[in-house]
């Protein structure tokens, strides 16, 4: 091959490169959620899932448009704030389904946050501690009433923050599979 020929084909790619580069970064940036909670991320669409939202958190998703707060901590496991109150000062609606660790990924939690989540109208929500329980339930939710596949609802949950509670998933789709 001659110089000029591979000097031309470099040329090439670098210019594909450049190209390529802003959608390649403005893509990853679109699945970032810059907040201060643990764990942000905006799985699919209207949903930004998380660990505990701060009140400034709360007050900047207020002015995004987000329209409903799902908290799936239990009583008693953060005092830092009235997040309820502070919630309904900003305009947006409180929904509070407590899920207990892994155990509480479960199919009447799962359907409890289908529910919540299709009365959503806007932006939503979706918090616990970390993101881990929110993982999970979004995955289960996915699996149990949204036809999604095993892999799929994984992939889902993943996204969403699922770690631990990866083994409460497996035992629901085990539990269902007949």
């Amino acid at each position: 091959m001659s110089q000029s020929l591979i000097s031309r084909k470099i040329l090439l790619m670098f210019g594909l490169l450049l190209v390529l580069a802003p959608s390649i970064t403005s893509a990853e940036s679109n699945s970032a959620v810059q907040y201060s909670m643990k764990n942000s991320a905006m799985p699919v669409d209207d949903l930004i899932t998380g660990g505990q939202p701060t009140v400034d958190d709360l007050k900047k998703m207020a002015k995004e448009g987000v329209t409903l707060v799902i908290n799936l901590r239990t009583d008693g496991e953060f005092d830092g704030f009235n997040e309820k109150k502070l919630v309904n000062e900003l305009g947006m609606r409180y929904l509070h389904i407590p899920v207990n660790g892994a155990k509480g990924v479960d199919k009447t939690n799962a359907e409890r946050l289908h529910r919540a989540l299709n009365s959503a109208n806007g932006k939503t929500l979706l918090h616990c501690a970390s993101s881990n329980r929110v993982g999970g339930l979004l995955a289960a939710r996915a699996y149990l009433f949204q036809n999604f596949s095993a892999a799929d609802a994984f992939s889902l949950g993943k996204k969403g923050g699922m770690r631990s509670t990866e083994k409460s998933l497996k035992q629901i789709i085990t539990s269902t599979k007949n």
